[in-house]
């Protein structure tokens, strides 16, 4: 079973995944997932895949790039995503993405920011 179901299940709840790959698109990927209860018993989980791309295009409609921008970090300072279309969330290595560290960003706002 895939984590986010597991995570699901188990907080009876809505959740969100931690990042991953996608298996399909190998870009970095959240799950937001959740689940059907009927009578305190778990009878289905939805399950909705949000590129982290999709949520730095998102947060590109929030911010003008003139006047400020918008990112977001993982618990380990890690970019997940970034209102400005520049800036480099992720790296390929291998064929997998990997996710950049705020502190080593191209962006030196998000760099002195995330200090």
């Amino acid at each position: 079973m895939r984590p986010w179901y597991v995570k699901a299940a188990e907080e009876k709840a809505p959740v969100l995944s931690d990042v991953y790959n996608h298996f399909v698109v190998k870009l970095p990927t959240i799950t937001a997932s959740y689940p059907v209860l009927e009578n305190g018993k778990l009878v289905a989980i939805f399950g909705v895949d949000y590129l982290l791309t999709w949520i730095g295009e998102t947060l590109s409609s929030v911010s003008d790039d003139q006047t400020g921008m918008v990112y977001i970090t993982d618990d380990d300072g890690n970019l997940i995503a970034s209102s400005r279309a520049a800036d480099e969330i992720f790296e390929m290595v291998s064929g997998e993405s990997k996710l950049v560290s705020a502190n080593e960003s191209a962006n030196a706002l998000i760099r002195q920011s995330a200090d």
